[in-house]
This record gives C-alpha cells, structure tokens and sequence, in this order.
C-alpha cells in the first residue's frame, strides 16, 4: 500500500511533468522560432530581437507591480473555501487592476520611447520602435493577469494546452512576419505575439465557465492592497534581475559589439532550454501548492524537498546530455556563425545545476509572504551578479561573463538555504545532499571531457554519462513513485526500475 508520502510525491511528480512536457514543447518552438530568426538575420537579429523582450520584460515588471504573481498566491489560498466570495473578490479584483496597470504602461513606455531609444545598446532601437511596441505591455499585463486565475486554481490541464497552443500560435506569427519584412518586422512581430497570447488565454480563461460574481469597486480597493503590497516587493526584486540581464548586454555591447550579444544570448538561452521546462512548470503548480501549505512546518518543507528530487531527477540528464553535444546544438539551433559560443554554452550549463536546486527554495519567501525579505536578498544576489559580470568581463572576455553566472548560482543558492532554514527550518533530504555529493564531481568531470578532449573521445563518454545518469535517475525514481502509478508501472516494464 502506498503511503501519503509517496502518493504526494506521485503528485507532484505527476503535475511537473504534465506541465513540464508542455514548457519542453514550447521549448522547442521557440527554437524553431529562434533558428529562423538566427538564418534570416544573423546574430544582429538576435541581438535585436533579445533587447526588444528585456525591454518588454522590465516594463510588464515596472508597471504591472507584481500583481500577477501575487495574485496566484491570493488565489491559491482561498481556492476551495465554503464561501465563493472571497475568490470571486480576487479574480475581480485581479482582472481591474491588468487593466488599469497595464494601460499605464503602454502609456508609459511610449511617453519614454525618446530617452529610452536613445540608451538602448547605443541608440540601435529608434523611437518609433519604442512606440510601436508599447500596446504589448497592455497585452501582456492583461495575460499575465488571466493566467494567474488559471495557475491559482490549479488548472494544470488547461494550462498544459494554453502553453502549448500560445508558443505555436506566436511564434508562428513571428516567423511570418520576420520572412516578410526583415529586421523591421520584429517590433511588429512582438505585437502581434502578445495579442495572440492574450486571446488563447482570455478563451481558456472563458471555458471555466460562470462568471466570478458581483464585487464593488469598494471591495476590489480594499483586496488590491495585498496585491500591491507584495507585488511590489516581487516587483522590485524581478526588476533588478531584469536590469542586470539589460545591464549585460549593455556592457557586452560597449566592450565588444552587439554581434557578441548575439553569441552570449546563444549560449544562454541553450543552457537554460532543457531545465527551463521543469522550472516553468513549478510556477505553475508548486507555488500554489507551496503557498497553502504554509503555516503546516513538516508539510511546508516535505514539499520542498520533494520538489526539489523531482527537478534533480529529470533535469540532470538534460544538463549532461547539453554539455556533451554543446556544438551540435548550437549548429542545429542557430547557425555556424554561433559556433565560438561553445565554451560559454558548457560553463552556463553548468550554473544550472544551482539554478534547479535552488529554484524550489526561492519560492519559500514569497509563499510565507516575506516580501521585503524576498527583495532585499534579491538585491544582494543581483548585486554581486553584476559586480561579477564587470570583473569578469573585463579580465576575461565574453566567456567570463558565463563564468559571473556560475560564481552567482552557487553564491545565491547558499543563501536560500540559510534564508529557508531561518523561516521554516528547512533542510535539504539526506537522499538530496547524497546526490550532491556524487553530482559535484561528475559535473567537473564532464567540464574537463567537454573543453579539454577531442570530440572523438567527449561524444561517446559524454553520451555514455548522459545515459548512465538517466538511468540511475529512473531507478531513483521507481523507489519513490507509489507501486501503482503510471510511470512506476511503465519503469517497470522497461526494466528501468529499481527491485
């Protein structure tokens, strides 16, 4: 018989995957995405098509105060209750403040579009792109907001498609209209995403059905000030991550060319592809789940480590798998052109290794509702981050700007796990910190395979680790999952499981 343990495991593993799987899909659209962009324009076009999304980025933050994300919270804790009002007070007040929020920063960005185009990797961007640009900050507040009452309720399975369907449908539009009309077309291309993305999910959105009833404004006003209050914390934090991602490419830009913004945005984007499908997915699922568990210590932190197996398990083949095959990757994602962001693609690859174990940690201070917490260790991190990034760029080109990501990941990852200790006593499963202990050294082993051995000999042991760790990952995985869940049964059949 399977115990409660197992089965919540069961659950989560469940959930991770089913959203997991539809993040890898739109992974690999937006690669295909990518790769047209990368042959019809070159790195240039890369360059400039990253420096649009950070501008739209930073300004849905600025302007939309967190509000998203503090709403999949509102939501998570009172979804279920006997009284439908409190959650029909959220979701009103939720869908008021999109509106209101994101039409100030499409008012916003285009009464900027001046002095912002002017500072944008030396003047590249004009004004009228800025202009042109500024309705997807409406767009994409509006999505974000109707996206939270799907994340806050749990929906996963609509969410599965939504995300499926959003990254077909767009990128999709982008191809069309970069064919068409050049470098030119991004802008527009960024525009029509977003209404894209904003229809799919008001049509989900839609589908739940019933309406979320009578709220005053008078109510809304009075709810919106626990939006605010920790959106603006998120907001904050999320803000000075985005700044030094602008901050970046802006320096990248200055001592070397925006041609090497393309190369860094290669080799970053590839390293965080095969991870980034886990990691979307708990934003989905983990932080509401994470979020009505607070207050319930042994529960709270049962999740987190439970999480945190989960995304080690399937993360750690993908991470072996880019390292090995970093320059086929590269050739059939981008092009030639790309090829000298090999040994960038390798370091940051393996800065994800601190990214996955510390993505379930960096949940626990918004889901407790420490807000100032959350932005004040968000400040220090993004701070030494970029303080590295200078150094590092300055004694060692571009590759040291991957080196500044690795130093970062490990630093930031050391201070969650004080920073969750502190708030609900938190500690990492002996099974977790016995699988650092196996993991550290395979990962600098495979750093040396990778940068110091000729391909004839790193591809084939490489493939080998990549295997071995997949299967000792499915073994793992069989002793956790109850005996009769799907996966278990499928393991066992294969002869992957463990007796």
């Amino acid at each position: 018989m399977s115990s409660p343990h197992d089965n919540s495991f069961g659950n989560i593993f469940k959930s991770t995957v089913m959203l997991g799987m539809a993040r890898f899909a739109t992974v690999i659209i937006g690669m295909v995405r990518i790769k047209a962009i990368a042959v019809l324009l070159g790195p240039t076009g890369i360059g400039l098509f990253g420096t649009l999304e950070i501008i739209i980025t930073i300004s849905v933050y600025v302007f939309g105060l967190g509000t998203a994300s503090s709403g999949v919270r509102e939501i998570a804790l009172v979804r279920g209750g006997e009284d439908p009002h409190p959650l029909a007070i959220r979701i009103r007040t939720l869908r008021r403040l999109s509106l209101i929020l994101g039409t100030v920063g499409m008012l916003g960005l285009a009464a900027l579009a001046v002095p912002l185009s002017a500072n944008s990797f030396g003047g590249v961007l004009s004004a009228q792109t800025i202009l042109i640009l500024s309705p997807t900050i409406l767009l994409t507040t509006l999505d974000c907001g109707l996206q939270a009452n799907l994340k806050g309720l749990q929906r996963t399975r609509d969410l599965t498609i939504l995300t499926v369907m959003a990254a077909l449908f767009s990128s999709f539009t982008t191809i069309i209209i970069v064919a068409q009309s050049g470098s030119e077309g991004i802008v527009w291309a960024a525009v029509a995403s977003s209404l894209v993305n904003l229809s799919l999910a008001a049509w989900f959105v839609r589908r739940l059905g019933g309406r979320p009833g009578k709220v005053t404004w008078t109510e809304s006003w009075q709810a919106s000030g626990n939006f605010i209050k920790l959106g603006i914390s998120l907001t904050a934090a999320l803000l000075l991550s985005a700044g030094v991602t602008y901050a970046s490419r802006s320096i990248i830009t200055a001592e070397i060319s925006l041609a090497a913004v393309g190369i860094y945005l290669c080799a970053f984007s590839l390293s965080g592809k095969f991870v980034a499908f886990i990691l979307d997915a708990m934003k989905l699922d983990f932080f509401p789940r994470l979020s009505s568990a607070y207050g319930q210590r042994e529960e709270f932190n049962r999740i987190i480590n439970d999480q945190t197996e989960v995304v080690l398990l399937l993360a750690i083949p993908g991470l072996f798998g880019t390292m090995t095959f970093a320059p086929q990757l590269i050739t059939v994602f981008y092009s030639e052109e790309f090829r000298e962001a090999t040994p960038l693609l390798v370091i940051f690859t393996m800065g994800c290794l601190w990214r996955v174990l510390g993505a379930p940690l960096g949940f626990v201070r918004v889901a407790a509702g420490r807000g100032s917490l959350y932005f004040w260790t968000e400040a220090l991190t993004n701070g030494i981050h970029l303080g590295l990034i200078v150094l590092f760029l300055s004694q060692y080109g571009l590759i040291g700007v991957a080196w500044a990501y690795f130093v970062h990941g490990l630093i930031q990852t050391g201070i969650l796990v004080v920073i969750s200790h502190h708030i609900s006593g938190f500690r990492w499963s002996l099974s977790i910190r016995r699988a650092l202990v196996a993991l550290l050294p395979m990962v600098a082993g495979m750093y040396y395979l990778c940068n110091h051995m000729a391909p004839a000999i790193s591809l084939p042991v490489g493939g080998f680790v990549t295997l071995a760790s997949g299967w000792m990952g499915c073994r793992a995985l069989s002793r956790r999952l109850p005996a009769d869940h799907r996966i278990g049964k499928l393991l066992r059949k294969v002869g992957l499981a463990s007796n």
